[in-house]
């Protein structure tokens, strides 16, 4: 790796994946969802060989800042002693826009500590009563930590699964499904999940795109984003 060529960053990834309800049994009325297939692109062949991460998303009423819902949950999540990957985010499902925590590859067992442990470190959950089974928009804010491998490529040094390529536009998510459908039908490595997403570069906002397959490398990554910008530009 060439220390040079690293990049650490902040932005947002935004992707589309099935959700539904999840009933913890001391928060009932609380709205907790759970991506029913995560990276739902991915072969199944794939998600058989290799360990495909869980999601839960915990809703939070609109009233808080961002930084304090970051400090909140770092001190909860320090409190029951556990490595929560979490973050913050929007789900927009059923026609509706709901702030959430986002937590990575934690037990469902957990989920109850996990949330009493917020509540009791100020943070509000959010009140829903309604079952949700369905596709969701998912944008969550993350902080990425990257290898350029070539010119707008990257490798995450931090989820060896995925990979970035620079595109020069806003993409529409209905113009980023018929891309990626075409983009499939044309390389040679077909078996990957992707999403759109905005990286601070330097200071600068850069549009993404993100790649996920289970067994990432370079050559993976260079020959599903050429694709990608050929056919940006049909």
């Amino acid at each position: 790796m060439n220390k040079n060529n690293v990049l650490s960053a902040s932005g947002t990834i935004t992707k589309k994946e099935l959700v539904h309800s999840v009933k913890v049994k001391s928060s009932i009325d609380s709205l907790v969802l759970e991506s029913v297939d995560p990276f739902p692109d991915v072969d199944s062949r794939y998600k058989k060989k290799y360990k495909v991460p869980k999601y839960y998303y915990i809703g939070i009423t609109p009233h808080h800042l961002d930084q304090d819902i970051l400090i909140s949950a770092r001190n909860a999540e320090r409190h029951i002693d556990e490595e929560l990957h979490s973050a913050i985010g929007e789900i927009k499902v059923n026609g509706e826009t709901h702030r959430v925590i986002r937590l990575k590859n934690i037990s469902g067992k957990l989920l109850e500590k996990v949330l009493t442990a917020y509540k009791d470190y100020g943070l509000e959950i959010q009140t829903f009563n309604e079952n949700i089974n369905n596709s969701a928009i998912i944008c969550t804010r993350k902080f990425f930590y990257l290898e350029e491998i070539e010119q707008g490529f990257f490798l995450d040094l931090d989820e060896e699964e995925k990979g970035y390529l620079e595109v020069p536009r806003k993409l529409s998510w209905e113009e980023f499904e018929r891309i990626t459908e075409k983009v499939k039908s044309e390389c040679k490595h077909p078996a990957f999940d992707g999403a759109i997403g905005v990286i601070s570069k330097h200071g600068v906002n850069q549009h993404v795109i993100r790649i996920y397959h289970p067994n990432l490398d370079k050559e993976k990554i260079l020959e599903i984003g050429k694709n990608y910008i050929k056919n940006l530009f049909l």
